[in-house]
């Protein structure tokens, strides 16, 4: 009986384990494809995560030319803006100049003028017909030329250093021919 019952024993065992054995062998086969899918899923993420490294560090690589680009026209406009500095400084000291020598020249011209009126209204003929001799009228002749002359000359002089005040002004540079901006109450 003993042996019996052990042979019963050992049959449902055998008889279980067969039919447990295609179960786990089943399972053990979906284990192993849904391991495979999971890699087969990370690999995409890595591919995928690579393929979004590189696009990022290409976009960093372009920015970096830009940046350097950018610092290079910086560096250009800091060296203008240097140059243009001296530029006004020296346009500065020159019409300084300017305006004290068209002072100077506008005070001795109507320094002259004052001088004529206070002698009288003595004028160019009054001079030639008032000469004792002909020496004396071609003298009067030549210093009346060497006058006028020199009144002309003075009068030339000024009205072309006023000239020269006005043409040195910031925006009449010749690299620079029109105003960045106007007023409202200038023409464009």
């Amino acid at each position: 009986m003993k042996r019996k019952i052990m042979s019963i024993f050992l049959v449902m065992v055998l008889t279980f384990a067969m039919t447990i054995s295609p179960v786990l062998a089943q399972t053990a086969q979906e284990r192993k494809n849904e391991l495979e899918d999971q890699r087969d899923d990370v690999k995409e993420q890595k591919d995928e995560i690579t393929s979004q490294k590189k696009t990022v560090m290409e976009e960093i690589s372009d920015l970096e030319d830009e940046i350097s680009e950018y610092e290079s026209q910086i560096s250009k406009l800091n060296s203008k803006i240097t140059e243009l500095k001296k530029s006004i400084e020296k346009n500065e000291k020159e019409i300084t100049k300017l305006e004290a020598e068209y002072e100077e020249k506008q005070e001795a011209f109507i320094e002259r003028m004052v001088i004529m009126y206070e002698k009288g209204q003595t004028t160019y003929l009054d001079a030639l017909l008032s000469a004792d001799s002909m020496v004396s009228f071609i003298s009067s002749y030549y210093m009346i030329n060497e006058m006028a002359d020199a009144d002309r000359t003075m009068m030339e002089s000024i009205k072309q250093q006023k000239e020269k005040i006005g043409g040195k002004s910031l925006w009449s540079l010749s690299k620079y021919p029109q105003k960045p901006w106007t007023t409202p109450l200038q023409k464009p």
